[in-house]
């Protein structure tokens, strides 16, 4: 049987998959119910007492400074590419299917869309865009976010999973179980790009709370987006690297610039001798 793929609008395993509500950045707080089994030695019999829950804390958005380099399996266009279309979208692809949503403080809303805790933007490469921060992390410097981001609202939009598998209806969670390979996680970046120009592909946080640890930033209680809809932010950079688009595109663009030609009436023509 040949291979299909699926794609998902996002993916959660352990606790964070019984996350409900949206704190809006703050780290969410789960309480955790306890069954003890304790048997009597005497004459073998089982008593099975319920305990308490115990609160425990999820780490969130804000507790995150840093992405290891080995989570990334994947990046397109690679780095230092010089020969990319400009008319495709930007990606990385994380070997952890559940990677972008892992620390988002919130579930799914009614719509069944799931904000990822970080977000892949691209922007030209000019000087000072890109400046080095706190705990080895790069700063984004950006003007206008309505020009360089995408809108905060959308960023659920631009990640997905993709599951590789014979069986169009598998259980994603039963497939990781036993073939982690068959899953991946992937974030694309919306922006149309232009062709011949130097670019840099940014991984970003997209709650205010992760913005703020990244750029050593005491929290007083700030939540909601990393960017606003307008106007200027710094954002730190887990990941980043640089490219430039070619001055051609793919096989559909090239083959938009063809244009018909009127041919003068001796073209296809020949003369024959039918004599004999």
């Amino acid at each position: 049987m040949s291979e299909s793929i699926q794609f998902l609008p996002w993916f959660r395993t352990g606790l964070a998959a019984t996350i409900e509500g949206d704190t809006g950045g703050t780290p969410v707080m789960l309480s955790l119910a306890v069954a003890v089994e304790a048997v009597r030695a005497d004459d073998g019999d089982t008593e099975v007492t319920d305990l308490p829950g115990r609160s425990i804390r999820l780490h969130g958005p804000g507790a995150v400074t840093a992405v290891h380099d080995d989570q990334i399996i994947r990046r397109y266009p690679e780095p230092g590419a010089t020969d990319p279309e400009p008319n495709y979208f930007c990606a990385v692809e994380f070997s952890s299917p559940d990677f972008p949503w892992r620390f988002t403080p919130a579930a799914p809303d009614a719509d069944n869309r799931l904000q990822p805790w970080l977000a892949l933007v691209v922007v030209e490469d000019v000087p000072g865009v890109l400046r080095s921060g706190p705990f080895g992390l790069d700063v984004l410097h950006i003007e206008d976010s309505a020009r360089e981001l995408p809108p905060p609202a959308d960023v659920w939009a631009w990640a997905h999973v993709q599951v590789d598998s014979a069986d169009p209806d598998v259980d994603p969670v039963a497939l990781y179980a036993r073939s982690p390979a068959a899953l991946r996680s992937r974030l694309l970046c919306p922006r149309r790009l232009i062709a011949d120009r130097s670019w840099i592909a940014c991984v970003v946080p997209t709650y205010e709370a992760g913005r703020l640890a990244g750029l050593g930033i005491v929290n007083s209680g700030a939540t909601g987006h990393a960017w606003p809809a307008t106007g200027p932010v710094e954002l730190p950079v887990y990941h980043t690297w640089r490219f430039r688009t070619s001055e051609r595109g793919d096989f559909e663009s090239l083959v938009r610039r063809l244009r018909p030609v009127e041919l003068p009436p001796t073209v296809g023509v020949r003369d024959l001798d039918i004599s004999r």
